[in-house]
């Protein structure tokens, strides 16, 4: 185990709990794979912050979504071509190419690429949180970034309100967090420690609806030889949670969330 040293602080009843390195991830990839859809994502939802709070002109934030896009367009569509919901595959993929063309676009022409853009995202929050499979929550989650920042645009451009537009965003981004969240517990091993000890390390291990598995581990103190873990503070998981997850849309909900309520 490397020497890592993350994270947390917490009184508990009779436990500090400090974490230690982070393990080797159950497989090589790392969360930076995704970092070209992630960067479009963070870009485009900042672009539009921006925007709206005075910072870029209109001009100026179309022009920073058009490069995160043309950036990241291959990872874009990847994600989106993986939805199985075919109606929100194809507006989400037909939003992507037609942005490109938003600022020729005629008054009538542009009124409606906003209106299907925007359908294609309340389409996209609607099926996340009816879909049973958690597969298809996490492509929703995808195709719902891809097409949610260039709804935000079209409609700004069209002279149309974005605050409910926004509100659905968010609702649909911490409905993605909340249902892909991976499960996490903590096992003592006793079976390394003294006889005596008054600390143990425990492997932390979280499990994404995948199959997907992040390790790390801590040091509990304070504790009795062979005595129970204290229950953990969910920060604790954080490395762990984090590799469990790197392939999932609930990464980009979770870059999404605070330019959509900043």
């Amino acid at each position: 185990m490397g020497t890592r040293l993350a994270a947390a602080t917490t009184a508990l009843t009779t436990a500090a709990i400090v974490a230690l390195a982070g393990a080797q991830p159950a497989r090589a990839d790392t969360v930076s794979d995704f970092t070209g859809y992630l960067g479009y994502v963070k870009q485009a939802y900042d672009a539009y912050q921006n925007f709206f709070g005075h910072k870029l002109t209109l001009d100026e934030a179309t022009t920073r979504i058009e490069n995160a896009i043309s950036v990241a367009k291959t990872e874009i569509l990847n994600e989106v071509d993986a939805v199985a919901t075919a109606d929100v595959q194809a507006c989400a993929r037909s939003a992507v190419i037609e942005v490109a063309d938003i600022r020729r676009l005629s008054p009538d022409s542009l009124q409606a690429f906003a209106m299907s853009a925007t359908a294609c995202a309340t389409l996209a929050q609607s099926d996340i949180s009816n879909v049973s499979q958690l597969a298809s929550v996490n492509q929703l989650g995808f195709a719902l970034n891809t097409v949610g920042p260039i709804a935000l645009f079209a409609r700004t451009y069209a002279g149309l309100s974005t605050d409910l537009l926004r509100q659905t965003l968010v609702s649909a981004n911490q409905t993605v967090v909340t249902r892909l969240t991976p499960r996490c517990f903590a096992t003592p091993l006793w079976g390394d420690a003294e006889p005596g000890a008054r600390s143990v390390e425990a492997q932390l291990q979280c499990t994404a609806f995948n199959g997907n598995i992040g390790l790390d581990w801590v040091t509990v103190t304070g504790l009795r030889y062979r005595q129970p873990l204290p229950p953990l503070p969910a920060s604790t998981y954080a490395y762990a949670s984090t590799q469990a997850v790197r392939f999932t849309s609930y990464l980009s909900s979770t870059a999404a969330l605070p330019e959509l309520t900043a």
